[in-house]
């Protein structure tokens, strides 16, 4: 029988994942095919939060959601306590980003944090009416959040901008494809060839932008470096980094 390969969309945090516990994958052995964009995450507050700016959430609690602790939107609050002194409070144990928004617009907390590209498919209406108010960028940047601060111009020391490195990688990926270990080289070549084909398609492109769907591609070459910086980060630093965002190191494996 003929062996049978598949290919994989990623979760984007899920690449920072064997840095954070332990887990049966290695994403830089993964062989990326390239991302049909990358998508910057945010920090977001409802308009009518306790503090709507960085400067405030230094002296005003505010309360964010969240999943859980190895998702970004707890990460990226809970680092700018540890580097900035803000005062964000994350919620974790929100099932998905449906209850998410539903508390936010309740009051029952003040923001949680996404990815842009989000915001851009599911709430035009939040961003055209400003119900939502972007605190903090992290990732590559978006033209639309001109004057939104970036994360990468809060970091002051060489270990911080270290740690943002890995930080960083789940915005670069996006939404991000590939194949596991094994796949034969010349497949790979033509998947990738037919995968930056797909994202230049006039009709796939129109498409996208009917459904308000953001194509902005990045090259396998780019997610492909992205990671395997995060994967080399040293372990005293990312202990460092768990000590920071109380996260508790990884559980040793079972002994066979």
């Amino acid at each position: 029988m003929a062996r049978r390969w598949a290919l994989g969309a990623a979760l984007p945090i899920a690449v920072n994942a064997p840095l954070l516990r332990k887990v049966k994958f290695n994403p830089a052995k993964f062989q990326w095919l390239g991302s049909t964009t990358a998508m910057t995450e945010v920090s977001t507050v409802w308009h009518t939060a306790p503090a709507t700016t960085l400067e405030g959430a230094k002296k005003t609690e505010v309360i964010m959601a969240t999943s859980s602790k190895l998702s970004s939107a707890y990460i990226i609050p809970a680092f700018m306590n540890a580097v900035i002194g803000t005062k964000f409070k994350v919620v974790p144990g929100y099932r998905g980003a449906g209850p998410m928004n539903k508390a936010m617009e309740a009051g029952e907390v003040h923001g949680r944090g996404s990815f842009y590209n989000s915001y851009v498919s599911t709430k035009p209406g939040w961003l055209k009416d400003k119900k939502i108010i972007q605190l903090v960028q992290v990732g590559p940047g978006e033209k639309a959040l001109a004057g939104v601060p970036n994360m990468r111009d809060l970091v002051t020391t060489a270990d911080q901008r270290r740690m943002l490195d890995f930080m960083e990688a789940p915005a670069y990926v996006g939404h991000g494809f590939f194949t596991p270990e094994g796949v034969p080289a010349d497949r790979v070549a033509a998947l990738k060839k037919a995968f930056v084909a797909t994202v230049a398609d006039p009709t796939f492109l129109k498409d996208a932008k009917e459904r308000r769907i953001i194509i902005n591609p990045v090259t396998a070459e780019k997610i492909q470096s992205v990671i395997e910086t995060a994967m080399s980060t040293p372990e005293p630093l990312l202990a460092k980094f768990r000590e920071m965002v109380k996260i508790k190191a990884p559980k040793a494996g079972k002994k066979k």
